[in-house]
């Protein structure tokens, strides 16, 4: 896992990390995920991506 810098949208602390889970391949490959381990808070990141808004 690896630790972001960012605040977790539930708990406002930071204690998000990114993850990856390896499924099968026949059914789908591996999708990546944010975790908050204080709140287990959870997004996967292509939706995240989906969420955001630059301004």
């Amino acid at each position: 896992m690896k630790k972001l810098f960012g605040s977790c949208p539930e708990c406002e602390k930071q204690e998000l990390f990114m993850t990856e889970y390896k499924c099968l391949k026949i059914l789908m490959e591996a999708k990546n995920w944010i975790v908050c381990k204080n709140c287990d808070y959870v997004i996967q990141i292509e939706k995240l991506k989906n969420n955001l808004c630059c301004v």
